[in-house]
C-alpha cells in the first residue's frame, strides 16, 4: 500500500512562518515552562508590532528573540528577527498585508476540507494565482511563501484524489511540485526553518505521486531531520509514516517495521491512530487479521489525537475492523461492523462502505445480491476511478458465483485493463528503475487476477490464462502477453509454465513448444505454498549426502507433482527417458530439453532445479536446461544473447575487507576464468571496488562477481540487500537498478544472490531483479549459501560450457552435474 491511499487527511493548517514552533522546555518544572510561554508571548507580541510599522524599535524584537534562543535553545526565533529587522518600514507592513489576504483564503481552504467537499474549488486557486502576482515582487518573501506551499498542498490534494483528467496530471504535477519548491525556497531565504517542513512534505507526497520512490524517500528522511531539529513531532510522524508507505509498496515488509518502531518510539498507538492503523494494515498483510482486530480493539481513533479528522478515521477504524472480520471468517461480526450508520456521509466512505458490503455479500454467498449492491454502486458518477476496478473486480467474481461465465469475462477484463493501464502510465513515470510497484496489484489485486486466469481456462482458453498472469506482471496488454508467451515457449523444446498462487489454490499453466496449453489448478494456497517451500530448502539444506536417494527425495516428488501441471510431468518424464536411451546408446551427454518457468510470489522461493519426476529420481535440473523468468519481457527491451564462444567478460571478485570472511577460492576462479578467457579483465581482492563493479555494470560486456551478499540495513530499498567491495564498500541494488545494467549476461556467484522481497503477492525484487529491469536479458543466481570451494568449481565448469556454445540455461546445468559427480551435497 502506498501513503496516497491511506494518507493522514489533509489538514489545511496555517503555514504561518513568524512564531517559532513549540518545543520542549529543556527543564521539566511548571516555573520554566511558564516563562518560556512568557517569552514566546513577548516575542510574538513584539513581531506583530514591528511587522505592522509601529513597532518603535528593533531592539525589543531582537532582544525577545535573544532570549528564546540563550535560555530555551530556540535559535530559529533569531533568525527570523533578524530577517524582518533587515526589511525597511513599507516592506514589513505590506508583507503583514499580503499575509492577512492570504488567511481569509486559507480560511476557505479550510472550510472546503472540513465540509468534506470531494474537489479542490478552482476559484479558490484562481484567487491565489492573483494574491502571488502582488506577493511576487514584495520585498518581504513569506506571503508568496505561504500562498505557494498552499497551492502545492491543494494541487497534491486533487492529483491524490483523482480529481483530474489523466491528461491533465502532468500539469498539475508541474505546477505543484514548482510551488512546493518555491515556497521552500522563500522560507529559506527567511531564515524561516519550520515552515519549510509543509513544502518537503509535499515533494515528498508529489514524488509518490510520480512513482519516483528514491526522491520520495529523500524527501521524508529530510523532513525527519528537519522535524528532529526544530522539535516538531507531528512532521517526524508524517515523516515516518511516509517511509513505512514507501516500505510497504516495494514490498519489505522489514523495512516498514523499522520504520514503524522509530515512530513507536515517538507516539503510541493509543494516542496516534495513524500508529495503530499502520500497524493493524502490518498485520493484515501478514495475514493475522486477529492480531489486527486485537489493536484495532484496544486503540480506537481517540478525539485527543490532534493530527486526525475524527470522523474519518472512526470510518477508517471500521473499515479495517470489517476488513479484519471478513479475513478471520467472522462474517457476521463484519455485518454487524457495517451495519452501524456512517459518521459521516461523504463520497470516499459511501463507496468504501458499499464495496465492502458487497464483498461481504458474496463471502457470504449471496452473489445475487452481491451483484445488485455492485450494479448500484457503478451507477453512481461519483465513483473514484479505484473504486470503478473494484467494483468490476466484484461484478466478475459475483457473475463467476453465479456460473455466469461469459458473462463475467467482460467485467474482469474491463477492470485488468483499466488497473494495467494505470500501471503503464506509473511505469513510464518512474524514475526509479523498480520502484514502482505494480498498479495491478495495488488497484485490482490478485484474487482478481486470478478469478479471470480462472475463468479463461474454465472457458477452454488456458492459453489467455496464461496471457492475463503474466500481463499483470509485465505492464503489458493480455495480447502482447500472449504473444511473447508462445514466442517463449516456441524456443523451449518442453515449453514454458506460468503459475498464480491464490490465498486457497494455485493455477499453473503448460504451454508446448507448438503453441498448445493445458492447465491444472490444486488446493494448495499461498500460505500452504510457502510452508512446503520451506520445508524442501530446509531439508535440502540440511542434506550432506551426495546421492539422490537422500532424505529429501520424497518431499521433491510431492512438490513436484503439486505445482508441476500433469502434462508437464508427462512430457518430462518422456524426455528424461529418451534422452537417457540416447545417452546409453551413443555415450554422449548431448544439450539437454529447455524448459522456461514463470513463477512468481511464493514460488519464486521455490528451487524448481531440485525436484524429481519421481521418487527416487534425478533432480530436473540435472536432465533439463532450466530458465526462471521474472516476468516477460520485449525482445526490443534486452541486451543481445550472449555467444559464449566469443564473449567478452568483466570479472570482479574475492574483495579484502575486515568484516567479511576472506574467499581465497574466488581468487582462484577468477584466475582460472583469466585462463579460460583470452580478452577478459579481471579485479581481484584491493583492485576489486565499487566503482569498478559499477563501471562493469554500467558497459556493454558480461560481468562476473565472486563475492558476498550482505544486508544493508537500510530503511526503504528496493531490497535491503547488496554487493560486498574490498575495504567496506558495497553495491546496493538501488545503485544498480539507477546504473540499468544491459548486460549479455551477469554471474552472481554469491551466497543468496537471487534473493528479494515480495511485492504485492506479483513477483520478489532483488539484487538479480535490479539488473534484469535494466535490459539484461539473463543472470546466474542461486537461492542458497555457496560455499567457496564449490562456487570455484561451479563457476569454471559453466563458463568452459559456454566457451564450448551452450546457452547459459544448458552450460548452467553442465555445472550441476560437475558438483554432483564432483559429490557436492544436493543443495
Amino acid at each position: 500500500m502506498i501513503l496516497g491511499r491511506a494518507a493522514l487527511p489533509i489538514l489545511l493548517a496555517s503555514a504561518a512562518a513568524s512564531p517559532p514552533p513549540a518545543a520542549p522546555p529543556l527543564r521539566q518544572d511548571a516555573a520554566v515552562e511558564v516563562e518560556r510561554q512568557a517569552l514566546v508571548e513577548r516575542y510574538l507580541a513584539e513581531l506583530e508590532s514591528f511587522r505592522a510599522g509601529y513597532g518603535q524599535s528593533r531592539a525589543g524584537l531582537l532582544a525577545a528573540a535573544e532570549a528564546l534562543a540563550r535560555d530555551f535553545g530556540r535559535e530559529d526565533a533569531l533568525d527570523v528577527a533578524r530577517y524582518y529587522a533587515g526589511l525597511e518600514r513599507e516592506a514589513r507592513v505590506l508583507g503583514l498585508e499580503l499575509e492577512r489576504a492570504f488567511d481569509a483564503l486559507r480560511e476557505r481552504a479550510v472550510a472546503l476540507d472540513e465540509s468534506g467537499a470531494s474537489r479542490v474549488d478552482p476559484g479558490l486557486l484562481e484567487a491565489l494565482g492573483a494574491l502571488y502576482e502582488r506577493a511576487e515582487e514584495a520585498d518581504d518573501v513569506t506571503p508568496g511563501a505561504q500562498i505557494a506551499a498552499l497551492v502545492a498542498r491543494l494541487e497534491t490534494r486533487r492529483l491524490e484524489r483523482r480529481e483530474l483528467p489523466i491528461a491533465d496530471e502532468e500539469a498539475a504535477l508541474a505546477r505543484g511540485r514548482a510551488a512546493a519548491v518555491d515556497a521552500r525556497g522563500r522560507f529559506a531565504s527567511a531564515s524561516q526553518r519550520t515552515p519549510q517542513l509543509e513544502p518537503l512534505w509535499l515533494l515528498a507526497r508529489l514524488a509518490l505521486i510520480e512513482r519516483r520512490l528514491h526522491e520520495a524517500e529523500r524527501r521524508f528522511v529530510e523532513l525527519d531531520r528537519l522535524a528532529s531539529a526544530v522539535g516538531r513531532p507531528l512532521w517526524r510522524e508524517r515523516a515516518l509514516l511516509g517511509l513505512v508507505g514507501i516500505a510497504r509498496d516495494r514490498g519489505d515488509p522489514f523495512a516498514a517495521r523499522r520504520a514503524l518502531d522509530a515512530l513507536a518510539a515517538i507516539r503510541s498507538p493509543g494516542t496516534c491512530w495513524a500508529l495503530a492503523r499502520e500497524l493493524a494494515i502490518q498485520r493484515l498483510s501478514e495475514d493475522a487479521p486477529d492480531r489486527a482486530l486485537d489493536l484495532l480493539e484496544s486503540f480506537p481513533p481517540d478525539a485527543d489525537d490532534p493530527e486526525i479528522d475524527l470522523e474519518l478515521a472512526i470510518e477508517e477504524w471500521r473499515a479495517l475492523v470489517v476488513a479484519a472480520e471478513i479475513r478471520a471468517g467472522d462474517l457476521d461480526a463484519a455485518a454487524e461492523a457495517l451495519g452501524a450508520p456512517p459518521v459521516r456521509e461523504s463520497p470516499a466512505v459511501l463507496e468504501a462502505r458499499a464495496l465492502a458490503e458487497a464483498t461481504l455479500l458474496l463471502d457470504r454467498g449471496e452473489p445475487q445480491q452481491a451483484l445488485e449492491r455492485v450494479d448500484a454502486f457503478v451507477e453512481r458518477s461519483d465513483a473514484s476511478a479505484l473504486g470503478h476496478v473494484e467494483a468490476l473486480a466484484l461484478r466478475g467474481r459475483a457473475l463467476v458465483a453465479l456460473d455466469r461465465l461469459g458473462d463475467a469475462v467482460a467485467p474482469l477484463e474491463e477492470a485488468f485493463e483499466r488497473a494495467n493501464r494505470r500501471d503503464r502510465e506509473l511505469r513510464s513515470r518512474s524514475m526509479d528503475g523498480l520502484g514502482g510497484a505494480s498498479a495491478v496489484g495495488e488497484w485490482l489485486g490478485l484474487s482478481a487476477v486470478e478469478t479471470l486466469a480462472a475463468t479463461y481456462v474454465a472457458l477452454g482458453d488456458p492459453l489467455r490464462a496464461a496471457a492475463t498472469i503474466e500481463a499483470a506482471h509485465a505492464g503489458s496488454s493480455i495480447d502482447e502477453a500472449r504473444e511473447r508467451l508462445v514466442a517463449l515457449a516456441a524456443r523451449e523444446s518442453l515449453g514454458a509454465v506460468s503459475w498464480i498462487v491464490g490465498a486457497d489454490r494455485t493455477l499453473s499453466v503448460h504451454v508446448r513448444a507448438d503453441g498448445t496449453a493445458s492447465a491444472a489448478t490444486t488446493p494448495i494456497g499461498r500460505k500452504d505454498a510457502a510452508l512446503g517451500i520451506e520445508r524442501l530448502r530446509e531439508a535440502l539444506l540440511e542434506t550432506r549426502v551426495a546421492s539422490e536417494a537422500d532424505g529429501s527425495g520424497a518431499l521433491r516428488a510431492e512438490i513436484a507433482r503439486a505445482f508441476l501441471p500433469t502434462t508437464l510431468l508427462d512430457d518430462l518424464a518422456r524426455s528424461v527417458k529418451q534422452r537417457g536411451d540416447l545417452a546409453r546408446s551413443s555415450k554422449q551427454r548431448g544439450r539437454a530439453p529447455g524448459l522456461a518457468l514463470l513463477p512468481h510470489g511464493v514460488l519464486e522461493r521455490l528451487p524448481f532445479e531440485a525436484l524429481t519426476v519421481e521418487d527416487g529420481g534425478r533432480a530436473l535440473g540435472m536432465d533439463v536446461a532450466v530458465a526462471v523468468l521474472d516476468r516477460l519481457r520485449s525482445e526490443e527491451d534486452l541486451a543481445p544473447p550472449i555467444d559464449g564462444r566469443r564473449a567478452r567478460w568483466v570479472a570482479l571478485g574475492a574483495p579484502v575487507t575486515d568484516d567479511l570472511e576472506a574467499l581465497p577460492a574466488a581468487r582462484s576462479e577468477l584466475r582460472s576464468l583469466d585462463v579460460l578467457h583470452p580478452r577478459i579483465e579481471t579485479f581481484a581482492g584491493e583492485a576489486f571496488t565499487a566503482k569498478r563493479l559499477l563501471d562493469a555494470l554500467g558497459g556493454d560486456r558480461s560481468v562476473h562477481v565472486a563475492t558476498h551478499v550482505v544486508p544493508t540495513g537500510a530503511a526503504t530499498s528496493i531490497a535491503p540487500l547488496a554487493l560486498a567491495a574490498s575495504d567496506g564498500e558495497t553495491v546496493t541494488a538501488d545503485q544498480i537498478a539507477r546504473r540499468s545494467p544491459r548486460l549479455p549476461l551477469l554471474v552472481l556467484a554469491a551466497c543468496g544472490s537471487a534473493d528479494g522481497v515480495t511485492v504485492d503477492g506479483l513477483g520478489a525484487r532483488g539484487i538479480a531483479h535490479a539488473a534484469l529491469e535494466g535490459g539484461t536479458r539473463a543472470a546466474v543466481v542461486t537461492l542458497w549459501p555457496i560455499e567457496d570451494g564449490t562456487g570455484r568449481t561451479a563457476s569454471v565448469a559453466f563458463h568452459a560450457a559456454l566457451l564450448e556454445g551452450a546457452r547459459p540455461a544448458e552450460a548452467l546445468r553442465r555445472a550441476r552435474d560437475v558438483l554432483r559427480r564432483a559429490g557436492a551435497p544436493p543443495a
